[in-house]
């Protein structure tokens, strides 16, 4: 009835309504993507999968049975919980918990792509400190961040550029988080 802020009840439905078709079908992995974007590597879903299979989860996960794949556009350092929406990769029913319709909501405030991980986070039992380090936390223990150049992903809304976020020679004030700060993480839980 309501499109909400950002339209986030819509993209929630129909993703929802897409991934569960796919399900439904005995699908054991679930990709979602948006139909304005490409993902043209011919290794992409091979590489997510193994990927997943190759970094279990860890931390406390309940009810989460693997680690969520999400590529780096649109996914930030600096914004807590903010896993892009772009792309999701992962075990049907984990994929299926984070994109689920249910509890749609008209509540304004959050980035939508914060509002969906928290939601999710909350769903399936972690405790949201809303801080930096718990960021970091969720990050390690339940998500893979891949690089959108390792998948060719492409979006060409905002610009042509590959990379939109990224600012040569500046310091940036929106620095997404890489495959390889994504491993940087996980080698910083293992020393704590």
């Amino acid at each position: 009835e309501s499109a909400g802020p950002s339209n986030r009840n819509l993209q929630l439905v129909s993703s929802s309504a897409g991934l569960k078709a796919g399900s439904e079908k005995g699908a054991k992995y679930l990709l979602k993507t948006r139909i304005d974007q490409r993902m043209y590597s011919p290794h992409a879903l091979s590489l997510m999968k193994g990927l997943v299979q190759e970094f279990p989860i860890s931390g406390p996960h309940t009810n989460q049975n693997a680690r969520l794949v999400t590529v780096s556009n649109n996914t930030f350092v600096n914004r807590i919980y903010g896993v892009s929406d772009f792309l999701m990769f992962g075990k049907s029913g984990d994929v299926l918990a984070y994109w689920d319709s249910i509890g749609e909501s008209d509540e304004p405030g959050d980035f939508s792509e914060v509002f969906y991980c928290r939601r999710f986070l909350e769903k399936t039992g972690w405790e949201c400190k809303r801080t930096q380090m718990d960021w970091e936390l969720v990050l390690r223990s339940r998500f893979i961040v891949v690089d959108g150049v390792n998948l060719d992903f492409f979006w060409n809304k905002y610009s042509s550029r590959e990379m939109l976020w990224r600012r040569y020679g500046k310091i940036p004030h929106l620095e997404e988080v890489t495959f390889g700060a994504w491993l940087e993480l996980m080698s910083q839980g293992d020393q704590q």
